[in-house]
């Protein structure tokens, strides 16, 4: 299974001792470099919990898409979506409205954090 996840919901886990559930939930999952490099900025929650061997950081081919998303959407936002299309994602793990109905727009299953809480619990 192919899942690719934003910075927010890392975050958001992260935050509440609980980032551990993507592993549970699907063993392995992909963010982009943009989403590394988000948390990477600021040493706060999830900052030291993605370096591990579960969460594997993959650069984005289509730099010409992410031109275009850029106008509506954040790099993390952006790149997350090209990337979960790249690899024909299964799952793209999105909080943001927009950046959730862009995903929706562009074909892919796109689930939010709440999600994950509810389907772990």
């Amino acid at each position: 299974m192919i899942v690719v996840v934003n910075t927010t919901p890392l975050i958001s886990l992260a935050c509440i001792g609980q980032l551990d559930l993507l592993k549970k939930l699907f063993g392995q999952i992909i963010i982009a470099e943009a989403v590394y490099q988000e948390i990477k900025a600021k040493q706060s929650f999830a900052y030291n919990q993605i370096d591990n061997d579960w969460i594997t950081v993959k650069t984005i081919q289509g730099q010409l898409y992410k031109q275009i998303l850029l106008a509506q959407l954040d790099a993390g936002e952006a790149e997350t979506i090209i990337l979960a299309k790249e690899m024909n994602a299964d799952f793209v793990i999105i909080d943001e409205n927009l950046g959730y109905r862009s995903a929706t727009n562009a074909g892919l299953t796109a689930i939010r954090t709440l999600s994950i809480l509810l389907r772990a619990k």
